[in-house]
């Protein structure tokens, strides 16, 4: 998958009728949800282009990206020719995105296989994480109470052995850690912080991405 078309596709996956907010600025792209309960930041090895707007109006196969002016156009070539198509250069919000990371942003964190992407169910809304015993829990119960999940994930498995302090549990939006999926390889970094978002970091082979996840406070 091109950088580009990846990280469109985690803005479409961001639910709403025009998906999330992206904003590209050469090798940064910053993303965030309607609802702005969680704001995503992708520093890429590759020029991503320039140009704020809704993830559904972007086109996914753009070889070029730019911002011109109150537009963004979107460059691609199809049968021998060069195609342009433009839409809404929307308000940028980088700044106030990278203001929040940089007073929320918890450093401490701790890694978790990629396997907890694997087993949550995305159609149910909330998942609770909480790290006790050197295991990651992760609680996920159906709206009405009838079937609840939980999944217990070791850490620190092989010759490093990480131990990890227990926290308090959270709760998240599911969709707002699962979005994340197209970038996971090796593993995602959580910092668990008791007055803050839930910070996840994930380091994969064309870059990094730094996002914060907002705590919800109710059950």
């Amino acid at each position: 998958m091109k950088e580009l078309e990846r990280i469109i596709t985690v803005g479409r996956k961001m639910g709403g009728s025009r998906g999330g907010e992206i904003q590209l600025e050469g090798h940064e792209a910053f993303l965030t949800n309607i609802k702005r309960s969680s704001i995503y930041s992708v520093n890429s090895d590759e020029d991503l282009g320039t140009g704020t707007f809704y993830a559904n109006q972007a086109l996914i196969n753009a070889e070029k990206v730019e911002r011109r002016d109150d537009k963004v156009w979107f460059y691609w070539r199809e049968s021998g020719v060069n195609r342009r198509e433009f839409v809404p250069n929307l308000e940028e919000f980088k700044s106030q995105m990278m203001e929040s990371i940089k007073k929320k942003a918890t450093k401490q964190q701790i890694k978790v296989p990629p396997t907890l992407l694997d087993v949550l169910f995305e159609d149910l809304l909330i998942t609770k994480l909480k790290i006790k015993d050197n295991k990651l829990i992760a609680t996920q119960i159906r709206s009405d109470g009838s079937v609840g999940f939980e999944n217990e994930i070791s850490l620190g498995k092989g010759l490093i052995k990480q131990e990890s302090p227990d926290t308090e549990e959270i709760s998240i939006f599911t969709g707002d850690l699962t979005v994340l999926k197209p970038f996971v390889e090796d593993g995602i970094n959580l910092g668990f912080s008791k007055d803050n978002p839930l910070t996840v970091y994930i380091p994969y082979s064309n870059g990094k991405v730094l996002a914060l996840i907002g705590k919800l406070e109710y059950d």
